[in-house]
């Protein structure tokens, strides 16, 4: 198997990757934040403040770990391409190298891109669980402002 088959390997695993992340990661954003408004409008049903925080936090756990794995992915395929680059050095090649050198680069742009937004996604609906939570408080009489 020559370096190029290889690097055409590495770059559609880790787009594909990436690619399923940023998907998933729009997708628990939408679901997440369309059950957190509907256990918003519930909140009077919730004598229990933990048992409304077990349902705001399903699935936090995992969209926290796709949104932070997204640069370690980015990484394997920033390493892997420089080691496809490395690979096809010899003196008569530097056309083929520099080509090589579009894998880790964009390998790391396309993972740093989906970290970003993943982050932004996480956090917007942390936020709403959070809000959520002051609600509770406000509904069943525990306003930190008040006391």
């Amino acid at each position: 198997m020559n370096a190029n088959t290889i690097k055409l390997y590495i770059e559609i695993g880790v787009m594909s990757l990436l690619a399923l992340s940023i998907v998933t990661i729009l997708y628990l954003m939408i679901s997440k934040n369309s059950s957190i408004g509907m256990l918003k409008s519930q909140i009077k049903g919730f004598v229990n403040k933990t048992e409304l925080e077990i349902e705001l936090e399903k699935k936090m756990s995992f969209f926290y770990s796709l949104v932070s794995n997204a640069v370690y992915i980015g990484l394997f395929g920033t390493t892997m391409g420089v080691m496809v680059t490395l690979m096809n050095i010899s003196g008569d090649n530097q056309k083929e190298i520099i080509s090589s050198l579009s894998l880790p680069l964009m390998s790391t742009a396309v993972s740093i891109v989906v970290a970003i937004i993943g982050t932004f996604c996480f956090n917007f609906t942390n936020a709403k669980i959070e809000e959520t939570l002051k609600y509770w408080d406000i509904y069943h009489g525990y306003d930190k402002k008040s006391h």
